[in-house]
């Protein structure tokens, strides 16, 4: 047993120190942040219309840019980033199917027991959650914008093989 969870340790270990870069987007003049790496889902804009917005998962982050699934880009291409919080966005889906599934259990029971079909309480209630739902997929994907002060910085530890030198 301790040999298995050695050998999943160092090859675990192996894989994390692989993913080495980083993109981080800063806010001039703040302390603002966000940090993505290899493997996190995005939307990128780089054209001059807003709004547009390419989106894929993250594959490789380099001096070259970013290589998505449909292509590479440049960091100096991007104009706009939106960057998803996975765990509101599956908030959101969750919240608007369960809404949905209540509705229709409530039918269904109504139905079988032969009374009234939807109670007003449960109606309005699950309209509530489903209206509720849209707005926390809206907030689990912001957007960053090049032209507000966001700017993309690239971290990568696997070139950090010379000294510092203070100048």
């Amino acid at each position: 047993m301790r040999q298995i969870i050695l050998i999943l340790f160092l090859a675990l270990s192996a894989h994390a120190t692989e993913a080495q870069q980083y993109l981080y987007l800063k806010k001039s003049g703040t302390t603002k942040m966000k940090r993505l790496s290899v493997g996190d889902s995005i939307g990128i804009n780089v054209s001059e219309e807003r709004g547009a917005f390419l989106e894929g998962r993250i594959r490789a982050i380099g001096t070259g840019g970013l290589v998505f699934d449909f292509g590479t880009y440049s960091l100096m291409e991007i104009q706009q980033i939106r960057a998803y919080r996975m765990e509101l966005y599956h908030l959101s889906r969750a919240m608007n199917r369960g809404a949905l599934v209540l509705v229709g259990l409530m039918v269904v029971n109504g139905w079988i027991d032969g009374g009234v079909l939807i109670l007003p309480g449960v109606l309005i209630g699950s309209a509530a959650v489903y209206g509720a739902s849209f707005a926390v997929k809206y907030w689990s994907r912001p957007v960053y914008d090049v032209s507000d002060g966001w700017r993309l910085e690239l971290i990568d530890f696997l070139q950090v093989d010379e000294p510092f030198e203070p100048q």
